[in-house]
């Protein structure tokens, strides 16, 4: 469970391609070892889909605005510390988890 934790926190300070993808083989290999299809830690909690083909990370914090809910820093910035986590499609609007460097993990709504 702790490497799980770790590893999406690693990506959020890397960003780095490599990492995203440890991070989501760690997701899967803990809910594979439980027989589980979700696990909920305290901001966030980590899922995969019925197949198990997909894991993604559903943050649990609603952020309204464009900025962090706990450091403030912008979202929609290249190079900034906020990156995207997963995004749940919906018809006319996605669920999409942001996660911070400040260790933040949040979600907002945005339209299509």
């Amino acid at each position: 469970m702790n490497e799980v934790y770790t590893s999406i926190f690693t990506f959020l300070k890397t960003k780095n391609g490599r990492q995203r993808q440890i991070m989501l083989l760690n997701i899967r290999a803990l809910l594979d070892e439980h027989h589980i299809s979700h696990y909920n830690y305290g901001s966030f909690s980590v899922h995969c889909t019925a197949d198990k083909d997909i894991a993604y990370i559903y943050g649990k914090q609603r952020g309204f605005n464009k900025y962090c809910p706990q450091c403030k820093s912008y979202l929609y910035s290249a190079d900034g510390p906020v990156t995207i986590l997963s995004i749940i499609e919906g018809i006319k609007t996605d669920r999409v988890t942001y996660g911070c460097n400040c260790g933040a993990i949040f979600y907002k709504w945005e339209k299509k």
